[in-house]
C-alpha cells in the first residue's frame, strides 16, 4: 500500500478540483466527512478548490447535490502520484531488454 499524503493526493488529481476543475485556491476534501465516519483513504480524499470546499461543507455530496469529476483511485508504485523516481527506475528496466 502506498501511503496517502496532501502532495500525492493533488498529484493524482492534476492539481484540479474533483468537483469543478478549477486550478485555483486547492486543499484537501473528505468525499465522506470525517464526522460522518470518513477516513484518511485514496477513496475518500480529493482535491478541492476553495469555493467548492465551503460549498460541501460537512455533507455528504448527495446532501449538497455535488458529483465527482471523477472517481477517485488507489495509485500503485508506477502511476504519476507516487512520484517520478518510481516511473524513471521502470523505463531503465524495460528498455534494458
Amino acid at each position: 500500500k502506498i501511503r496517502v499524503n496532501r502532495h500525492r493526493i493533488m498529484r493524482r488529481d492534476n492539481y484540479s478540483c474533483a468537483y469543478c476543475g478549477s486550478k485555483k485556491s486547492l486543499t484537501i476534501d473528505h468525499i465522506i466527512p470525517k464526522s460522518k465516519g470518513g477516513d484518511n483513504t485514496w477513496k475518500n480524499l480529493v482535491t478541492c478548490c476553495l469555493p467548492c470546499n465551503f460549498k460541501k461543507g460537512d455533507k455528504s455530496l448527495e446532501e449538497i447535490g455535488m458529483k465527482l469529476i471523477k472517481k477517485p483511485t488507489e495509485p500503485n508504485i508506477f502511476s504519476d502520484a507516487v512520484g517520478q523516481g518510481l516511473q524513471k527506475i521502470w523505463i531503465e528496466y524495460q528498455s534494458s531488454f
